[in-house]
């Protein structure tokens, strides 16, 4: 039986690309599922936020932007979202009973979904573009190791009359073959 640091010589090139698998899968749950998570819950304590205010309303058109404000910025990149979006509503003012102008509904010159989309609340968050490419990175990887195996088996395959040496150089083909695949 053959010991490890044998092993070890042999088979160090697998122990080097599943050490590198296992720190990119460590680094897409650190800087993904994590966030991902994280961010999740913080757009829907929003979302849910938002519906309550709603039903609170009942029937009412006239909502504190404020308070709308409150509710939406339950991190960072919402209260941004939601400032710049709150500086495109202009208030629609209307006399109330005493005489004076008051707000009577808010009116959006832009629309909301150009600042709270996907793009900008999840992607940007979450560095998507990165995560994207994984798989063909990967894929490229595997590909260049396959000929990588593929060219040290024929390297190491000779031509010759003799017919046990044939049967090394092919055992040593295979195993080179196999190794690559």
């Amino acid at each position: 039986m053959p010991d490890s640091n044998e092993i070890f010589q042999t088979y160090w090139h697998l122990l080097v690309l599943v050490t590198v698998i296992l720190g990119l899968l460590l680094y897409f749950c650190l800087y993904f599922l994590w966030p991902s998570r994280k961010l999740g819950k913080n757009l829907k304590t929003a979302i849910d936020a938002i519906k309550q205010l709603k039903k609170d309303l009942g029937g009412a058109n006239l909502v504190d932007i404020e308070e709308i404000g409150k509710q939406v910025a339950t991190n960072g990149k919402l209260a941004h979202c939601w400032a710049e979006f709150k500086d495109s509503l202009h208030p629609q003012m209307a006399a109330d009973d005493m005489g004076q102008e008051r707000p009577v509904c808010w009116r959006a010159t832009v629309p909301a979904e150009l600042f709270f989309n996907a793009e900008t609340l999840v992607a940007v968050e979450l560095k998507t573009e990165y995560f994207k490419h994984q798989p063909g990175i990967l894929t490229g990887v595997g590909i260049i190791g396959t000929f990588i195996g593929l060219l040290n088996g024929l390297s190491n395959f000779s031509v010759s009359s003799d017919p046990e040496k044939v049967r090394v150089s092919l055992d040593t083909l295979i195993g080179g073959v196999q190794e690559a695949f």
